[in-house]
């Protein structure tokens, strides 16, 4: 399963993370993050992707698809 998740360095978005990692049925974390990870940060999870964008505009993210289907979990920022 591919995960894009948003929110990373946050208290939630972070938590998100630590239990995606623990899933074996992940297959791909895609990051969309507007700083560095912190937490990710000496870690080397072939896994995870962090994709740093400004998102002051809306261009299509780098290194992010939806090969097949997508699905979104949103929680309010």
């Amino acid at each position: 399963m591919h995960i894009i998740l948003t929110g990373a360095t946050g208290l939630v978005g972070s938590a998100v993370l630590v239990a995606l990692r623990a899933r074996p049925d992940v297959s791909r974390i895609s990051i969309l993050s507007r700083r560095p990870v912190p937490m990710l940060e000496g870690t080397n999870d072939s896994r995870i992707e962090v994709i740093i964008h400004d998102f002051k505009g809306y261009d299509c993210y780098p290194g992010t698809s939806t090969e097949r289907e997508c699905v979104c979990v949103g929680i309010g920022h």
